[in-house]
């Protein structure tokens, strides 16, 4: 059991760096993501899901096509949108060990501040 919640909490974890980047970003701008990653906006917000019971995560192909294409939209957006690594958003790339010597511990979780609704740091 031990194992099934660690790997439910990491797959929450990288979610929540979709799920900010979700709220932070504009309607133009999440139809522009999932058009690039070959996905909807509907579904982008299902891996979103800040539901702790849900534990989808992205294909490692879906993962790679989300970071790579929203990259350029973060870049337009003068890094108010937070960067999104595959690594945050499937376990499988998570483990790479390929993945884990390219980007050391943000292979694990990329970092930003969270800014929750009441306005404080998560």
């Amino acid at each position: 059991m031990k194992d099934e919640v660690s790997q439910a909490d990491a797959v929450r974890g990288g979610v929540k760096n979709l799920y900010a980047w979700m709220r932070l970003a504009t309607t133009e701008e999440q139809e522009e993501l999932a058009t690039a990653a070959g996905t909807s906006r509907l579904y982008l917000y299902q891996l979103a899901s800040d539901n702790p019971t849900v534990t989808r995560e992205a294909s490692p192909d879906l993962a790679r096509r989300i970071e790579l294409a929203a990259e350029p939209i973060r870049k337009r957006s003068k890094r108010r949108l937070p960067k999104l690594l595959r690594t945050d958003l499937n376990s499988a790339c998570r483990a790479c060990e390929f993945a884990q010597r390219c980007l050391g511990r943000e292979a694990v979780a990329s970092e930003f501040r969270i800014v929750t609704d009441e306005g404080g740091d998560e």
